[in-house]
């Protein structure tokens, strides 16, 4: 797992972001970050952006990985406000259980929570060492292929949109 804030640090102007953002790390795979989650460093920030992950740091996911909804028996039951989904991301090598729901998809506007079976590509997890709780809060469902309206449309009609073929 590489830590990025430490890279930042080696430029003057970079070096500067490093007051307003939050502590960001990028694994490879799933089984990376989790060999390495101890090695964590969380957020210690007063200044916009860093403050929302006070606490918390952002873990850039490199690999795809697949979703899979652990709340199929409550979809038929009325949406609470406030509940917490909780989901499975998986790639080739581990498995990890994610929060979908609260706190961080309400800072992402229009992020919509991924489909059961959907394959989810440049996943930004939100990791809280001290509760080891892991926040899925963005990702693009197909790879850069589609632009964000097509994403939103295909899935607000429950269908995964067609692959393309090469």
């Amino acid at each position: 797992m590489i830590y990025l804030n430490e890279l930042r640090r080696k430029r003057f102007l970079t070096s500067l972001l490093n007051y307003f953002l939050p502590e960001e790390y990028s694994a490879i795979t799933i089984s990376d970050f989790l060999k390495e989650k101890d090695k964590v460093k969380v957020t210690k920030k007063w200044m916009p952006t860093g403050c929302l992950f006070n606490d918390a740091a952002l873990i850039f996911l490199a690999n795809p990985v697949t979703y899979n909804d652990l709340n199929k028996e409550k979809q038929s039951e009325v949406e609470k406000p406030g509940a917490i989904e909780v989901g499975k991301i998986s790639d080739l090598t581990s498995a990890l259980l994610v929060v979908t729901k609260e706190p961080y998809s309400n800072y992402i506007k229009g992020l919509i929570k991924p489909l059961d079976g959907m394959h989810l590509y440049d996943a930004i997890l939100v990791y809280h060492p001290k509760s080891d709780l892991t926040f899925l809060a963005d990702y693009h469902s197909h790879g850069g292929l589609y632009t964000e309206k097509e994403r939103r449309d295909a899935t607000s009609t429950q269908m995964r949109a067609p692959a393309y073929s090469s």
